[in-house]
């Protein structure tokens, strides 16, 4: 399950991740509702903006990982 730990850096990670995300966004793609529990996001945006959203998303990830 990992250390007790985990939760609370995930946690700071995803604030971090977020706030970041939200403030950057642009306008066209910006999500109407971000709704986050630990580390599970639901959002609502325009249909045809998923994917650049989605791209937003990657392009300030430190970790170079990919949000589908």
């Amino acid at each position: 399950m990992g250390s007790p730990v985990s939760a609370v850096i995930a946690n700071f990670y995803m604030e971090k991740l977020e706030r970041k995300a939200l403030q950057t966004a642009p306008a066209e793609c910006r999500p109407n509702i971000w709704k986050r529990y630990v580390d599970d996001v639901l959002d609502v945006i325009k249909k045809d903006q998923d994917t650049n959203f989605s791209d937003h998303l990657n392009s300030i990830d430190d970790t170079n990982s990919t949000a589908h």
